[in-house]
């Protein structure tokens, strides 16, 4: 806990500087706000508040990458395609939405569900491979012949069932 500080002491903000430098070297990084209550310094995080933009824009005073996607950013499908082009890069291959939670992209799976028709339209409209078939795919015997020489190319033989 922190001791009461005199009027005026968060207006300056030498002293939001000076306090949250303390925070974030006792951390070994930039606190959020949950942790600046539980750390006793929750005027520091009102003074943030009310004074200074909040925790996002001290984050960018302090040069830190900010933590929130600013309005709407999900909504542009660009973003969406540069994330996701991290993820893959990560992973070797296009993500499940399973994937994405994994790697806690959970925004980034809501933001393709809600706005981009989910992850299989998502991976379609990046000409990306694999993902469920759509209804009706596998009853099409042209479909079923073109996937099936593929594996056959690949493996260079009929494939077995477990293969």
């Amino acid at each position: 806990m922190t001791s009461r500080k005199p009027r005026g002491y968060w207006k300056h903000y030498e002293n939001v500087q000076r306090e949250l430098q303390v925070v974030t070297s006792q951390l070994g990084h930039f606190p959020s706000g949950p942790q600046l209550v539980n750390l006793g310094q929750s005027g520091l995080l009102t003074a943030i508040t009310n004074y200074y933009g909040g925790l996002e824009a001290i984050r960018k005073r302090f040069g830190y990458d900010p933590q929130k996607k600013p309005r709407g950013y999900w909504q542009d499908f660009g973003n969406v395609e540069r994330e996701l082009s991290e993820v893959e890069r990560k992973l070797g291959h296009f993500p499940s939405s399973e994937d994405l939670k994994k790697m806690k992209q959970g925004s980034l799976a809501v933001a393709i569900f809600t706005y981009h028709g989910g992850i299989n339209a998502v991976r379609e409209r990046l000409g990306k491979e694999g993902g469920v078939k759509s209804p009706g795919y596998w009853q099409d015997g042209l479909v079923v012949h073109q996937e099936l020489t593929k594996i056959i190319e690949e493996l260079g033989h009929f494939p077995t069932v477990t293969q």
